[in-house]
């Protein structure tokens, strides 16, 4: 019984110990508008992926709004993602990621 409870306790934890799979190189496309951003991310791969990295927003008054990407996109598939500025009032001049995406 002791083990049993051992095993419980430690097989949920041997899933963040597993090596991630192989790098996959795909592009996500950022489209700007106003006061808002929108990242693309077609999988062209014969594999799923997983997604995950920030995207970077500068805006007309000088600020740096940073999010959060992260998406399981499986082959053939594509997900779209919008970000909104949190201050209405602002433009949005330029955006960059850093998403890279792995084998899941």
């Amino acid at each position: 019984m002791k083990y049993l409870l051992w095993i419980t306790l430690l097989l949920p934890l041997s899933t963040l110990w597993a090596d991630p799979g192989d790098p996959v190189f795909l592009r996500p496309r950022i489209w700007n508008s106003f006061n808002s951003v929108e990242v693309d991310l077609w999988n062209t791969s014969d594999v799923d992926v997983e997604c995950s990295g920030n995207v970077r927003i500068y805006t007309r008054s000088g600020r740096t709004q940073y999010e959060y990407y992260w998406e399981v996109i499986y082959r053939g598939f594509s997900n779209s993602k919008r970000y909104y500025l949190w201050d209405n009032s602002d433009q949005i001049m330029s955006a960059y990621d850093t998403i890279n995406c792995r084998e899941r």
